[in-house]
């Protein structure tokens, strides 16, 4: 796989899925950027280069595909349908972050990169990805370290860019009403 470089100027997005980001009904922008554990004690943040999909109409297709691969993961793993307005994903829009201000978190225990992963046939596709950490870390600080990666990754969140998804315009009205804030870059 060839080496993807990020500019400090690039837009990455990250996909708004509803209820997911939304503990107790309220979105939350910890929550959006939660790390999930790859392997060996790494964790990654799934984006998609602006870049590379070219519009805020294809990231809404992106992320429209996301959460449509949600919920087939769903029903693969259950063996039914997610149940609407409980366990179904809907994509409520994205967020745009600035490569650079993301690459420029610092952490005292991982290290921080925007690493190219392709996957579900979407060239698009990145992680925030932090490296997992050498010998000498307590658990500890182990979980303050990514508590505060994704405070910091937060306060880069600029939008939102709201979309409903062809699929679930039946239920746009109550979409459209899920609160989602606008939020500007902050110094990290």
């Amino acid at each position: 796989m060839p080496i993807v470089q990020m500019l400090c100027d690039d837009i990455i997005c990250r996909s708004i899925l509803y209820p997911k980001s939304f503990p107790n009904d309220v979105f939350d922008a910890e929550t959006l950027v939660k790390l999930d554990e790859i392997d060996g004690g790494s964790y990654a943040i799934s984006v998609a280069s602006r870049f590379l999909l070219g519009s805020d109409d294809a990231a809404h297709k992106y992320g429209c595909r996301a959460a449509v691969a949600s919920n087939t993961r769903f029903a693969s793993r259950n063996g039914r349908l997610p149940e609407p307005d409980k366990e179904q994903v809907y994509y409520l829009g994205f967020y745009n972050l600035r490569a650079g201000a993301v690459q420029d978190v610092k952490l005292d225990c991982y290290l921080l990169g925007i690493k190219w992963k392709p996957e579900n046939d979407e060239d698009a596709h990145f992680e925030i990805q932090l490296s997992a950490p050498g010998a000498g870390h307590s658990k500890k600080e182990l979980k303050e370290d990514r508590k505060l990666a994704r405070q910091l990754i937060a306060l880069c969140l600029m939008g939102a860019h709201r979309h409903v998804c062809t699929i679930d315009e039946s239920r746009s009205a109550a979409l459209d009403a899920i609160q989602l804030p606008d939020l500007a870059e902050q110094a990290a």
